[in-house]
């Protein structure tokens, strides 16, 4: 029975406790790739999901059967867990994004009025951050380039630099950059000020050196 996206995972939750040492969750059009050895010791792993376009999106997917947790959210529902979760090397999630809930053409017309409502009641800081980001999402996934960009500037005006979603928000200004085809240097700048905020993410570096290189700027894609 459905029971809404965080309330149908906590009961599968619910049902797989004391059955495994570990309960991995994942969507129908989601697939789990093995890269390597690993050993599980923690109570709660981030697996890394790599979808049909651009970013790596770390996820709280596999949970210890006796780890308290919770799923949360109206819509793209997130963990909640007094652990804080360890980064799984070895494995991967690959989305295909082609489910019923992908191929629906008001997904994000849907999302969109669904996180609206959640943010007029929300009370929680982080979770307005989330939810700021998904907004920004639904606007870029519409091609509705100007609002998605006004918001995640304001998230990486107004949210501490530290936060995985106000990076992630800044990357992605980069990218609907280039989908507008925006000034050339408009689009260097955004993607630096990623690479300038964090370092030794890999994305941005790759994501400008491949714009650089269909630009014909085969020197600076070198560099």
């Amino acid at each position: 029975e459905w029971d809404g996206f965080a309330g149908t995972r906590n009961k599968a939750l619910r049902l797989g406790r004391g059955r495994a040492d570990y309960i991995l969750s994942l969507d129908a059009d989601e697939v789990l790739v093995k890269t390597g050895e690993t050993a599980l010791d923690a109570p709660l792993y981030s697996i890394a999901v790599t979808p049909d376009n651009e970013v790596f999106n770390w996820r709280e997917l596999l949970i210890a059967s006796s780890c308290p947790a919770t799923w949360d959210g109206d819509i793209h529902e997130h963990l909640v867990s007094i652990h804080k979760p360890v980064k799984l090397e070895g494995m991967h999630i690959f989305h295909h994004a082609d489910g019923a809930r992908s191929n629906n053409p008001e997904k994000h017309k849907t999302d969109r009025e669904s996180i609206l409502t959640s943010m007029a009641k929300c009370d929680d800081k982080a979770e307005w951050e989330r939810l700021c980001f998904m907004l920004g999402d639904t606007y870029l996934a519409e091609k509705m380039f100007t609002k998605a960009e006004e918001l995640y500037n304001s998230m990486a005006d107004t949210m501490p630099n530290g936060n995985e979603l106000v990076w992630n928000a800044i990357y992605r200004v980069g990218i609907l950059r280039e989908l507008r085809s925006d000034e050339h240097h408009r689009i260097i700048a955004a993607y630096k000020r990623a690479i300038d905020t964090r370092p030794y993410r890999i994305e941005p570096y790759l994501a400008l050196a491949d714009y650089l290189r269909r630009k014909g700027d085969k020197r600076w894609a070198q560099e």
